[in-house]
């Protein structure tokens, strides 16, 4: 009898690693490929996937590899497009209450619904480790997730918002969500933000420059990316560029550049002089020549400002008319100097369980309001927001040797933006999901 059970035990452990194995082994055939990286749409026959990494780009068919001795699993993809999955640079999943049920339904979402990699801007970084850590092992299926700490002067801790990123921690003391003031060690409060699992720190208000100038530093230092607000009040977008932060959020504070002063008052970054300031101000066109030459990029988060103006009573904010009309003109003129424009979203997850992720609004709003041609809005989607992220060299573009991260689209999204959200398929570390129109996603 204990032979009979061990026999079975040998066979089911057998059977479920064979499974997971042909899961991460497979071979794509027939579809056109749009890589990330600018190049022309081409026609491909064969596509070899080994554990989760892409082995082989071929234009003509060869004899199907095995891995281990056993075969590839065979997709017929008949004339699909297929891209790198999409990359959102400006999510918050994690806060009080019920934080990781919401987080982990907002990234099912996420991930069913064609987003394979997001950056967290703002949130409990003890949920976003637990759920990394069950990403990486394979036990929850989500985006790759690169998450923050926010840093910041008082100013930002009299919102109750903030408070909720770190439950249980006195306003400000969490390693992840801490009050920073010019007579604190920098270097301690860096180590004790990436000591708890960050990828990078969000510099969010009420910071000078000479602070600014020494908490980059010491991030660079500790190996750690700097991400902020596109003004940090007081100090401007030019500073926060010449202190060397990696990317800017939000491009209605991209105003302030203008301004011969910049308040120290965060709450004035709703009082933007938008009707007075050309989009193309010197100012600012001096700006965008600095984040080009240092590859600096821009999530100008159009979504949230195009929408907040329509949302319940409770977040209305008449004010975002203002800022989402200059935003466009702003985020055009950055288009044209050159600057890295990325897929950010700051309001990521849909309210309903059959609507795509935002970050496809954002997408469209990028062709039809900024101008941006549907290939150079797929490249912000995926190869610009994998370098903000710090992922390019492993993600962004379908290049051998880069992780299989996918989108399998029905129809071809050069000839229509709209396209990204018929989607066929998603290939995530090589593994098959389906997209969420035919999969009802549940808590």
């Amino acid at each position: 009898m204990l032979v009979k059970i061990g026999l079975l035990m040998i066979f089911f452990i057998t059977f479920l690693f064979s499974s997971f194995s042909t899961a991460q082994s497979l071979w794509l055939r027939d579809f056109n490929l749009i890589d990330g990286t600018g190049a022309p749409v081409i026609k491909i026959d064969q596509m070899s996937i080994v554990d989760g990494v892409i082995t082989e780009i071929a234009l003509k068919s060869s004899e199907m590899p095995t891995v281990n001795g056993r075969e590839h699993q065979v997709i017929e993809l008949n004339g699909a497009y297929v891209m790198p999955g999409l990359i959102d640079t400006h999510v918050h999943v994690a806060h009080y209450p019920d934080t990781m049920k919401m987080a982990k339904h907002i990234l099912t979402q996420a991930i069913h619904g064609g987003v394979t990699s997001v950056r967290d801007m703002g949130g409990d970084a003890r949920v976003l480790a637990e759920i990394n850590r069950e990403i990486q092992s394979g036990s929850f299926i989500g985006p790759t997730l690169v998450y923050s700490a926010t840093m910041a002067g008082p100013q930002l801790f009299e919102s109750p918002l903030v408070s909720s990123f770190s439950v249980g921690y006195n306003v400000g003391a969490a390693p992840w969500t801490q009050l920073i003031t010019k007579n604190q060690r920098i270097d301690l409060a860096v180590a004790r933000a990436k000591g708890s699992g960050i990828h990078g720190l969000k510099l969010y208000a009420d910071l000078d420059f000479p602070l600014l100038k020494k908490i980059v530093n010491e991030a660079n230092d500790q190996g750690l990316l700097t991400w902020a607000h596109s003004t940090v009040f007081p100090a401007s977008p030019e500073e926060l560029v010449n202190a060397g932060v990696n990317s800017l959020s939000h491009a209605p504070y991209l105003v302030w550049q203008a301004q011969d002063e910049v308040s120290a008052n965060y709450a004035d970054r709703i009082s933007g002089a938008w009707d007075e300031t050309p989009a193309n101000h010197p100012k600012i066109i001096n700006l965008f020549k600095k984040m080009k030459e240092n590859r600096v990029s821009l999530d100008p988060t159009l979504y949230i400002f195009k929408n907040m103006a329509n949302f319940s009573p409770k977040l209305k904010a008449d004010w975002t008319k203002k800022a989402y009309a200059w935003s466009k003109l702003v985020t055009k003129v950055a288009h044209q100097q050159g600057v890295l424009i990325t897929t950010g979203t700051d309001w990521f997850a849909p309210s309903d369980n059959e609507i795509l992720p935002h970050t496809h609004d954002e997408l469209s709003l990028l062709v039809k309001e900024i101008g941006l041609s549907p290939m150079e809005a797929i490249i912000a989607g995926t190869k610009n927001g994998a370098e903000a992220l710090g992922l390019l060299g492993e993600r962004g573009t379908l290049e051998i040797n880069k992780a299989a991260d996918l989108l399998i689209l029905n129809e071809n999204p050069l000839d229509n933006i709209n396209n990204t959200r018929d989607i066929r398929l998603i290939v995530k570390n090589g593994l098959l999901i389906e997209p969420q129109a035919e999969k009802q996603i549940t808590d």
